[in-house]
């Protein structure tokens, strides 16, 4: 196997006011 590469998505959402909705974190792993 080769070198794997991680990749660490933020996710956040806002509604109308700019009030934080959401808020995520996904690690992604590429090959």
């Amino acid at each position: 196997l080769g070198a794997m590469t991680f990749l660490i998505i933020e996710l956040e959402g806002r509604d109308e006011n700019g009030e934080r909705v959401f808020s995520g974190r996904s690690t992604v792993i590429v090959r």
